[in-house]
Parts: structure tokens; sequence; C-alpha cells
């Protein structure tokens, strides 16, 4: 070891020795090839960080999950690739009887344990708890450990904010933000005696806002908060607090599939409208969104792989991510919610605003009267 440390610093020596006769342009030159050389390999170092190798989903075999929201959608889906890979599910669902979870529970019928589990009733959650501890306490070898806690369950509708009823802006915080809060409180002493993971299921609209979904928006504003504060205070006890970021999946979940509830939530929103509000926006223009809500489970990913994919490595790697924002349309290098998303971090508002009105709301026009009172407004701020 001395020997080659010798001959290294003599090496060294002399190409010093040699470097210390050459002339000044020359030392530029090789001062710029070294900034060259330092940029690519920043570069390819970058590059590296940005490739992320998935964890191995097949480490969850014996892992015991709660899964919220399970009667449909992610949460479904989500149950069906967790069995497969061996975990043990406490699926919550706001109906045990639905078709898919009850199928799936009668595969497998060791893995599957379907959860009566409505998010915003204190008591069927108090009551969730008490089985998913009692099941953890059956095991031989002195009990088994809450490997992670999925919260899925939510609800989406659309519509301006000024036409949604007041009841179904509290509706839907009740189950995306409070009802994820509750079910959180609920299961955390489970999570500490690992420690396990808390996994919420936000959306890309909890990273940038769009017309026609205020209050949804807002419950996904609600939930990465929450999510970002609990990842600061939980991070003592060892359990690490993980956001996903679904795009546009709306058609491969079944919520942008629902037509009648959908058309039913519209027309609550114009027969609970007062007079003013209905002649500003016009019967016209709600059923122009409605149609385009509609009309949007066509644009969604087909699947919801991508998002499983994700939840998937939050679950079994043994340093999850922060985030993961799942980028999905029917083009998913051409998701404009995603990168609007990133455009909200750098972009001025008025630009941002421009783009995203333009995307969101053309083609839908309010009423002529409507449009001529805006445009006398406007002419007025200039006299």
């Amino acid at each position: 070891m001395a020997t080659s440390i010798l001959i290294s610093a003599r090496i060294l020596g002399v190409a010093l020795i040699a470097l210390a006769g050459l002339p000044y342009s020359y030392w530029l030159l090789l001062g710029s090839k070294m900034a060259l050389f330092s940029a690519c390999m920043l570069g390819l170092f970058g590059l590296a960080a940005c490739v992320r190798i998935r964890a191995n989903p097949d480490t969850l075999n014996g892992k015991h999950i709660v899964v919220t929201g399970c009667d449909t959608g992610i949460g479904l889906a989500l149950c069906q690739r967790l069995v497969r890979h061996g975990a043990v599910v406490y699926a919550g669902c706001l109906q045990v009887n639905s078709d898919g979870i009850a199928a799936l529970a009668k595969e497998y019928p060791d893995k599957v344990f379907p959860i009566q589990m409505d998010v915003t009733s204190d008591a069927q959650v108090a009551e969730a708890f008490r089985q998913v501890d009692d099941r953890l306490c059956e095991g031989a070898d002195g009990g088994h450990f809450l490997w992670a806690l999925v919260n899925n369950a939510g609800l989406q509708f659309s519509g301006d904010v000024e036409l949604t009823t007041l009841g179904q802006a509290q509706k839907i915080m009740d189950v995306n933000y409070f009802g994820l809060l509750r079910v959180t409180k609920a299961f955390l002493p489970l999570l500490r005696e690992r420690p396990g993971r808390l996994i919420n299921v936000s959306s890309i609209r909890g990273r940038c806002a769009w017309p026609l979904a205020g209050p949804y928006t807002a419950s996904k504003f609600a939930v990465e908060g929450l999510s970002d504060t609990l990842r600061l205070e939980l991070a003592r006890f060892g359990i690490p607090v993980v956001l996903s970021e679904p795009s546009h999946y709306g058609g491969a979940t079944g919520m942008l599939s629902d037509e009648a509830r959908i058309r039913a939530e519209f027309e609550q929103q114009w027969t609970n409208a007062e007079p003013h509000v209905q002649e500003a926006y016009g019967r016209e223009y709600l059923d122009a969104v409605c149609a385009a809500v509609l009309s949007g489970a066509a644009t969604s990913h087909p699947n919801l792989d991508p998002v499983l994919d994700d939840l998937l490595d939050a679950l079994a790697s043994d340093a999850p991510k922060d985030r993961y924002l799942t980028a999905g349309t029917n083009s998913p290098w051409l998701d404009a919610y995603k990168w609007q998303a990133f455009a909200r971090d750098w972009a001025p508002a008025t630009l941002h605003d421009a783009f995203n009105s333009w995307f969101s709301l053309s083609g839908l026009r309010l009423p002529a009267s409507a449009a001529e009172r805006l445009r006398q407004t406007r002419r007025g701020w200039f006299q």
C-alpha cells in the first residue's frame, strides 16, 4: 500500500512539473476542457439520478396492507395486484358485497378481507381498525404488523364554483380530506409499531388548479398540505409519507363513466342556483360543461397500469419517492395536465392562466346577454 502511494505521488509530481512549463494559452485550453468534462459528468450523474429502478413487488409477499375505497377503480385494481404478489389486503369498502371485491375475496379467501368502511363515519372507521388489529394479532408467530395504509377513497365531480352547491362541496371535502384524515389518525398506532408507511392518493389537481373543478381541487390541495405536514411529523417515527398524483384517469377509474350520476349532479347545481346565477351562466352553458365532462372519459388513459406501477413501487421500495406524479392521457407524452403542473412552478401566472383557460374553457360560451354585459363592464374600465 505504501509503495503504491509513493509511486502515485511521484507520477503526480512529474506531471505537475511538466504542466508548470506550459504556456498560459495551454492552461486556458486545459481549463476549458476540464470545464466541459465536468459539465458532461454532472449531466451523466443527473441523468442517472432520473433513472429509477423499480422495487420488486414480490417483496410484498406476506405484508399486511390496508387500502380504502376498494369498491371500484384504483382501490380494487390495487387489491388485485397486491394479492398476486402475496400481500394480505384489508379492503375498506363502502359496500363490502360489491361485485369486484366480493369476487376477489372468494378467489383469495386468505389474502383479501373486505371491511365495511365509510371514511366519513367515525363508528365504521373505528370498527375497521378493531377488525384489522384483531387479525394482525392472530399470527402464530406472535402477531403481524401493518406494512402500509393506502388512503385511496375519494369522490370527484365538476362544475363552476358559483354553480356548485355548498352541499356538494361539503360532501367532497368530507370524503377526500376529512375521511383521509379520520382513517390516518385511526391507523397511525399500528403504523408506528414496525414502523409502516402511509400512502395518500391525491391527484394532479392537487398540484395545479383547473377551471370547473374547484371543490375537488380544494380537497386535493388540502390532502397535499396535510401529507407534507405528516411527512415532517412522522419522520421522527420512521414512517415514510408518500403522495400519489395520478393525472387523467377518470375514464379508467369509472369516475367519468357514470353518466347518470354526472347528469344528476349538474341538474342539482342548476336547480339550486339563484335566478341571477342561472341568467349569468345559462342552461346551454351548463349542458355544454356536462357534455365536456362526459367526453373526458374518452381522452383519459385507457387503463390504470401506470398508477398501479407507481403505487407498488411506493409500497415495495426501501426508499420511496415523496411524490409520484403519474402522467395519464390517451397520449401520455402530450399530457397537458402534467406539463401545466410543472409549468405552474416557473411560468408567469398570466401565461399559465391564459393557456389553462384556453385548454379548459374553449368552446364553453356564456349567454349573449351575459357576454354583452361583460363587454360593457370592460369598456367602462377605460372611460
